[in-house]
Formats: structure tokens, C-alpha cells, sequence
């Protein structure tokens, strides 16, 4: 349960990062501040409930398209988002093609580099508390580096 809760966040964020950096760079690209949750809430899910569906057919049909799956899945995401919610918008081609492109890598390497942020805070947490000069760490660092920890 935890585990799911911590991908959701990740998730979440990760598509915060990429419609905010896509609406930054992109200057027919805009999300009003009183939508941008439910814009992120929205497209998350889109994309979460789309991504699996998209990567099966692909794998079943166009295998060699199986890369492409986060990009269309990504792209299906806005154009729901944008037709749910009137806080995002998007207008030509080119800003449709960019902010696909911005947001599919944008949340890729947000949802890459969290996991790895959060584990070396949680390493460094446990780190510090082993080295506790008080002593109250005592004994962790060993099982710190056994890996019990």
C-alpha cells in the first residue's frame, strides 16, 4: 500500500513537472494557477489508465512502435486534459507537437530522478542517524552496511 501511495506521488509529480515546463517554454501553452491541480490530477490518470492499453496493442501490433507508447499516451493525456478542464489550453500544431514532446520527457526524467532523490535522502537519513555521536545510533552502521537497514 505504501508502495502504491509512493508511485502515485511520484506519478503526480512527474506530471506536474512536465505540464509546467511545457506551459513555461511554450507560449501557446498556458494552465490558469486555479486549475494546474486538477490539470496534473487529470492528465495523470489519463495517461495511467492509457499507458497499459496503449503498450499492449502496440506490443501486439506495431511492436516496433513500443517506444512510442509514453509519447502517445502522453499526447492522448493532453487532449483529454484539454478538453475536460477549461484551465488548459493549447492552440497549433507545433505547440501540440512540443508540448507532447516537453511533457512525455519532462515526466520521464522526473519520475526517473525522484525515486533515486528520495532514496538517497532516505540513505542519507539513516546514514546520519547511524553516526550519531550521541549513541544513540549505536550499532546501525554495521547493519547499514549489511544492507539490514
Amino acid at each position: 500500500m505504501l508502495r502504491l501511495l509512493i508511485n502515485l506521488c511520484i506519478s503526480l509529480i512527474a506530471a506536474a513537472v512536465g505540464l509546467l515546463i511545457a506551459a513555461l517554454v511554450l507560449p501557446d501553452m498556458s494552465i490558469t494557477p486555479l486549475s494546474f491541480l486538477l490539470d496534473v490530477a487529470i492528465f495523470a490518470l489519463i495517461r495511467a489508465i492509457l499507458t497499459p492499453f496503449i503498450v499492449k496493442t502496440t506490443v501486439r501490433s506495431a511492436r516496433p512502435l513500443l517506444g512510442a507508447a509514453g509519447l502517445f499516451a502522453s499526447l492522448a493525456a493532453l487532449i483529454v486534459t484539454v478538453l475536460i478542464s477549461s484551465g488548459l489550453s493549447i492552440r497549433g500544431f507545433n505547440t501540440w507537437v512540443f508540448a507532447t514532446l516537453i511533457v512525455w520527457f519532462a515526466s520521464m526524467l522526473a519520475a526517473f530522478l525522484l525515486p533515486l532523490l528520495i532514496l538517497k535522502g532516505l540513505l542519507g537519513l539513516r546514514l546520519r542517524n547511524a553516526l550519531r555521536p550521541d549513541g544513540a545510533g549505536n550499532g546501525d552502521l554495521g547493519r547499514l552496511a549489511a544492507g539490514e537497514l
